[in-house]
């Protein structure tokens, strides 16, 4: 799926989500065309539910697109 269109890059990507023994275990996993190439990911992160912060459901995106950032994937 097209999860995200800008100038230099398209972003094709799906979200998953599951609790397990009062873990949360969230993904993010696709892929990136950009000027300097297709590149596939994955990225999993685990949270404990004792601290719950609201905002695990976007971390999968933001961290993934910071190493796009950090890689010079995208600008």
């Amino acid at each position: 799926m097209l999860s995200e269109k800008a100038e230099d890059y398209s972003l094709f990507a799906k979200t998953g989500w599951t609790r397990d023994k009062n873990i949360n275990t969230g993904w993010w996993t696709g892929y990136i065309k950009s000027k300097k190439g297709i590149f596939n990911f994955a990225t999993r992160l685990l949270q404990d539910r004792k601290n719950n912060r609201a905002d695990f459901g976007n971390c999968r995106k933001i961290i993934t697109k910071k190493v796009f950032s950090d890689l010079g994937i995208i600008d």
